[in-house]
């Protein structure tokens, strides 16, 4: 279980490999597709130490990406709770989502789109193999309880992995919100991984713009599968990755669910982004990526706020640099308040 939130602190893990996933419906003859909920990672994780000999002006920071669920009324505690109780498993103020509510009820819109369709967005947390087994059992009971609902089982061709109950399986908590998935790691740190899935032609572009949101170079061991270092320390791996889909496989991109992300430089990344991106309140933008997917960039302004009705053409030149001085008291909130990330402030 994880301490403590240190920075700068290293540490490596390793988890099982696997090969190959399918959705319901698929046969196991299907091609191989390894859709890194298996991959727990010791090439990866390698990888993601070293983020922690990232600069002080790219200091890193566990919340830099998060997850925004927007449920029908009523519905926000019941999955926030749900949430929170499933990340306390590796750190009770690891809260890297929020779940907010519509106005009025959602309804799903009827679609013609096959069963196959892979959702756009999963979150895998590769749990210690250290675990006991009656704990073990508890976290399974746990996704057979409302609000969780089962989604799929996800099937490793050539290898079978006996590590725990629903140990291939995917839950969801709602329509439209993204999977979930635990796995196992035999040692070492535990890993939270947001993983997107990209349609085949897309990958590529996909890899560039994400590399560029992150300010950060993604790993490929796989020609299919790269990853993305967030935050290491002793204990724990946070990872964003991206999974690219087989040749004419949909993807459907989260109608409940936004990722955000946080920038300094948002001046020099907009006419970099590959659709238009527009202010949704002070200091937060809207755009999409390839496949259509809504996220949310937050930009980092120190000692000054976001300019309230900036046009989205314009750029932003006062979050390029960010003092050191800064930096420490933003360090400071991410310790002190892990679940309040606001914009920092510049005075002593």
């Amino acid at each position: 279980m994880l301490n403590s939130w240190f920075p700068n602190a290293r540490g490596k893990a390793e988890g099982p490999g696997g090969t190959g996933t399918a959705m319901d419906g698929q046969t196991a003859e299907d091609d191989c597709v390894d859709s890194g909920a298996e991959t727990g990672g010791s090439d990866y994780s390698r990888m993601s130490s070293t983020s922690s000999e990232l600069s002080v002006e790219n200091v890193q920071d566990p919340f830099l990406v998060s997850i925004h669920i927007i449920t029908d009324p009523g519905e926000s505690k019941i999955l926030q709770e749900a949430i929170d109780k499933l990340l306390a498993w590796i750190h009770p103020d690891l809260q890297l989502f929020r779940v907010s509510e519509r106005r009025v009820s959602w309804k799903q819109k009827k679609t013609c789109k096959s069963s196959a369709s892979q959702p756009a967005l999963a979150i895998i947390l590769f749990l210690q193999e250290e675990y006991g087994e009656e704990q073990i059992l508890q976290l399974h009971e746990t996704f057979l309880r409302s609000p969780w609902q089962f989604h799929h089982t996800e099937r490793v061709h050539g290898r079978f992995l006996p590590y725990m109950p629903c140990h291939q399986d995917f839950f969801t908590l709602a329509t439209g919100t993204p999977l979930w998935a635990i796995r196992q790691v035999h040692y070492g740190k535990e890993i939270v991984r947001f993983t997107i899935y990209c349609h085949y032609e897309n990958f590529p572009d996909m890899i560039k713009l994400y590399s560029l949101i992150l300010k950060r170079a993604g790993w490929q061991k796989k020609i299919d599968f790269c990853i993305f270092p967030v935050y290491s320390n002793m204990d724990v791996d946070i990872q964003f990755s991206l999974k690219r889909l087989q040749r004419g496989q949909s993807v459907s991109p989260m109608e409940s669910a936004v990722l955000e992300f946080r920038i300094k430089d948002f001046g020099q990344l907009i006419p970099l982004l590959p659709n238009p991106s527009s202010p949704i309140s002070e200091g937060r933008w809207q755009t999409e990526d390839h496949d259509g997917n809504k996220i949310l960039l937050q930009v980092l302004v120190c000692g000054k706020p976001f300019p309230a009705g900036m046009p989205a053409t314009q750029e932003v030149h006062q979050t390029e640099q960010v003092p050191k001085l800064c930096i420490k008291k933003l360090w400071h909130h991410f310790f002190a308040h892990p679940s309040q990330p606001q914009i920092c402030s510049g005075q002593t």
